[in-house]
């Protein structure tokens, strides 16, 4: 999840953040084939269950990104987890926001319990900030295109 957020771009000038919420995540990243598929990466919490949905672009000529139609299937992955707010998210100046055009960071935070019951909650907590692109040298913005040398 932390590695799959920090590649999140959707290489246009609109957030790589599709929808946000305390328990569901949605953002594009491309894949790492040449020429490049943009993936629409979801997470999850069902029932203590954290689960993941990849949809693959059908093109590759860039923006505008086409996604099939049919959804992609969720892939169960970590079970056990005891908190309903899992995702808490913050503007480029640290203010928690609900806006995914804001997004700029995201705080995962997970409270699992083991199976046996036998011993309590272990809580896992990471902030992950979305990596600025470069293209040619030049730092992008997040919202900037690419090649373009940012502006004060």
């Amino acid at each position: 999840l932390t590695t799959d957020f920090r590649e999140a771009t959707n290489t246009h000038s609109t957030s790589a953040v599709v929808s946000v919420s305390p328990t569901t995540l949605t953002f594009d990243a491309p894949d790492r084939a040449t020429p490049f598929h943009l993936r629409r990466i979801s997470y999850r919490i069902v029932n203590g269950n954290l689960e993941r949905s990849t949809a693959t672009s059908t093109d590759t000529d860039g923006w505008p990104w086409v996604f099939p139609v049919a959804p992609a299937p969720w892939i169960p992955g970590l079970t056990s987890i005891r908190n309903g707010g899992v995702f808490t998210l913050y503007d480029q100046n640290g203010i928690a926001t609900t806006d995914p055009n804001a997004v700029h960071s995201v705080r995962v935070t997970l409270s699992v319990a083991p199976k046996l019951n036998q011993a309590g909650a272990s809580t896992y907590s990471a902030l992950v900030t979305i990596r600025t692109l470069t293209c040619n040298g030049f730092a992008r913005k997040r919202t900037g295109s690419c090649c373009s040398p940012c502006s004060a």
